[in-house]
């Protein structure tokens, strides 16, 4: 796995208060993201986070200097691999 990448779960892992598996563990099951649960305010802090790391250039290979456009990237990232959000 990407170190990029990782570092992005890791950090959703954290947010959320779970600790984190490994990626070898993680990944055995592809729909994993829905094993794990967080809450909408965690879930918002976390893309506060990654809209900021998304500035950074080799963090999923963007660099994006728009905000507007980080705060879709982020959107469409925790849509992919987001948690699921509690009730």
């Amino acid at each position: 796995m990407e170190k990029e990448f990782e570092k992005l779960i890791i950090k959703m892992f954290e947010v959320a208060g779970i600790e984190y598996p490994g990626a070898e563990a993680l990944f055995k099951d592809k729909e994993w993201y829905s094993n794990y649960t967080w809450t909408k305010e965690q879930q918002e802090e976390y893309k506060k986070w990654l809209v900021e790391q998304l500035k950074k250039k080799g963090v999923l290979d963007r660099g994006i200097q728009s905000k507007v456009m980080r705060e879709r990237e982020a959107d469409w990232f925790i849509l992919g691999y987001g948690l699921r959000v509690k009730d």
